[in-house]
């Protein structure tokens, strides 16, 4: 039994640490965001972007809130496991094998370029820079769950049934956290920013979620790996959105101006407030 709850120990420590550092890191980047476009227009500009001094205290909060849940959730993985193993009916494999997709990058990769296509073809740069924004948030989401994935070292379920609690890191194991969860959840996030119509997140968020209990019902992930993909698949998104669109307003405030002159004209950069 004591090295069941030092096992246990170890794991929370491993969770709340990547929880907490996700936090900072990402308030962090929120605090230099918009930076790089700002600085080309001017001085004046790049002050009226809105970046803060030091990290979001909401963000920070966020990220220990988010710590803590994936933590409750951890101590129900076991529990939560074997109730998904006793409701297995026909039509909720039918409805887990309809989601999974979802989360998949060889569904959303072909959706986003095909909105970019479209924007490019229609003439439409606002849809090319929604699905611009789309890729790189999704992207970076899938990017940090896989580097999560390595340092924690977590067994999937159908390989450690009866240990919820194993944590080996850089073994290989990748089950912490859920890259579909990510994935499906960043998807959402950038799809209801981008996207005007009020319907898109009742639609959106629930087809996320339906993602992670897929994953759950297949066996595929503990219920605390969802939590996690869902967490940080919204968080980074949004980050990264946030960014993005400080950067093209930035590009937006700029213009450019022919100067006449004795020999010629000047071409001038200014920022338009």
């Amino acid at each position: 039994m004591g090295f069941a709850w030092d096992a246990r120990g170890r794991t929370l420590g491993v969770l709340l640490l990547l929880a907490a550092s996700c936090g900072l890191g990402l308030s962090a980047g929120r605090a230099r965001a918009g930076d790089d476009g700002l600085t080309l227009a001017s001085t004046e500009a790049a002050a009226g972007s809105g970046a803060s001094s030091g990290p979001s205290h909401t963000s920070l909060w966020l990220g220990l809130a988010s710590g803590a849940v994936v933590t409750a959730a951890a101590f129900g993985d076991g529990w939560l496991h074997d109730e998904s193993l006793e409701s297995q009916s026909r039509a909720e494999r039918r409805l887990s094998r309809a989601a999974q997709p979802l989360g998949n990058l060889a569904v959303v990769v072909p959706a986003i370029a095909l909105a970019y296509g479209a924007g490019t073809l229609l003439r439409e740069p606002g849809l090319g820079r929604a699905a611009t924004r789309t890729a790189f948030a999704v992207g970076a989401a899938c990017a940090s769950a896989l580097v999560l994935k390595e340092v924690a070292g977590r067994a999937r379920p159908n390989e450690s049934p009866d240990d919820a609690w194993r944590l080996r890191p850089f073994s290989g194991h990748d089950s912490f956290p859920s890259g579909h969860a990510t994935l499906a959840f960043a998807a959402a996030v950038a799809a209801s920013r981008e996207a005007q119509a009020r319907w898109v997140p009742w639609v959106a968020y629930p087809a996320a979620a339906l993602v992670g209990w897929s994953r759950i019902h297949d066996e595929k992930h503990w219920t605390s790996d969802v939590v996690a993909g869902a967490a940080l698949g919204a968080w980074v998104s949004w980050k990264v959105e946030d960014r993005l669109r400080a950067r093209d307003k930035a590009r937006g405030r700029l213009s450019l101006r022919l100067i006449p002159a004795r020999r010629g004209a000047l071409f001038s950069v200014v920022a338009v407030h």
